[in-house]
């Protein structure tokens, strides 16, 4: 869909749905034109959003120090793998074949930031606070997309370190 509506430029697809809106509030459009519109508009900005992202993903450029470097995962299907994956190896983020059986890691995971890894059942052991106790959790690493909370480890710890839930 094109950014011109009944001789109006607009410059952004917000705008124009907008323009569309104000159009149906003035009566100048009936119902089923409106939604006709305005599916076509939020298809438009679906896609521009989508097209943001995967650029965002593309320039990321911040090197993984703490966990609060690593960016929210935004998953995103297949393309999960061909931007998302690339975009935190670069920046320094272990990947899943450096990850050692029962070492510890430290990282991000939206509960915590330390986990030890478990090569038989492939998944990090993840320690959480929770109801004023520490418990105990799991993950799987951000090269292994299961739709859940994925651990991305930036650094090998100590056993200590790990323990004591300090760096």
């Amino acid at each position: 869909m094109d950014l011109n509506y009944k001789g109006i430029q607009y410059d952004t697809y917000e705008k124009l749905y907008l323009g569309i809106v104000k159009e149906f509030n003035a009566k100048k459009i009936d119902i089923d034109e409106f939604r006709k519109l305005l599916d076509e508009v939020k298809k438009m900005m679906e896609k521009e959003n989508y097209l943001k992202l995967i650029k965002w993903w593309e320039d990321f450029d911040t090197k993984l120090k703490t966990h609060k470097d690593v960016p929210t995962l935004d998953i995103f299907g297949k393309d999960y793998q061909k931007y998302v994956i690339p975009a935190l190896l670069r920046n320094g983020a272990i990947p899943k074949k450096d990850i050692k059986d029962g070492h510890f890691y430290y990282g991000e995971w939206r509960r915590g930031q330390f986990g030890k890894f478990n090569k038989q059942l492939n998944y990090f052991e993840m320690w959480r606070h929770k109801f004023g106790d520490w418990r105990l959790d799991r993950a799987n690493h951000f090269e292994d997309d299961d739709d859940m909370a994925l651990f991305t480890p930036i650094k090998e710890i100590t056993e200590e370190q790990f323990n004591n839930r300090k760096l």
